[in-house]
C-alpha cells in the first residue's frame, strides 16, 4: 500500500498486466488511455508495472479502456477464456471464405454454441 496524489494506492495482483493486454488490444498508447481516463500516462506505468492503483485510478483506466472496474479486476482465467473465445470466432470467420452451403451451416452452430457458451460464462 502506498499513498500518492491520487489517494491510497493498493495492490492489485495481475491487474497491470490484464489492463496492459487490453490496452494492446485496443490498440491505444498510454497517453490516448491517459488522456481518455483523466490521469497521467505515469500513473498507468505504476499500475501496468507494479499493480499499484487508487480506486481513482481504477475508475479513470476502467473508463478510458471502456470496461467497469469490476471487469479490469476479473480473474485471469475469465480473461483466458474471452481470448479462447476471440480465438474460436476468427477460425469461424476464416472458414467461412473457403466454406460452401453445407460448411456455412456447421459454422453457423459453430456460431451459436461459442455466443451460448459466452454467455452463459457473463
Amino acid at each position: 500500500m502506498n499513498v500518492g496524489s491520487g489517494g491510497l494506492k493498493h495492490r492489485h495482483e495481475g491487474l497491470g498486466a490484464r489492463a496492459k493486454a487490453l490496452r494492446d488490444r485496443l490498440g491505444l498508447t498510454l497517453q490516448q488511455v491517459a488522456t481518455r481516463g483523466g490521469t497521467t500516462p505515469q500513473t498507468l506505468v505504476q499500475l501496468e508495472r507494479n499493480d499499484l492503483a487508487s480506486a481513482r485510478t481504477l475508475n479513470c483506466v476502467a473508463k478510458a479502456l471502456g470496461v467497469t472496474v469490476d471487469e479490469l479486476k476479473r480473474r485471469v482465467d475469465q480473461t483466458s477464456h474471452y481470448d479462447r473465445v476471440g480465438r474460436e470466432l476468427r477460425s469461424i470467420v476464416d472458414a467461412s471464405h473457403v466454406a460452401g452451403p453445407e460448411g456455412l451451416i456447421d459454422l453457423g452452430r459453430r456460431f451459436s454454441e461459442l455466443i451460448r457458451a459466452t454467455l452463459e460464462t457473463a
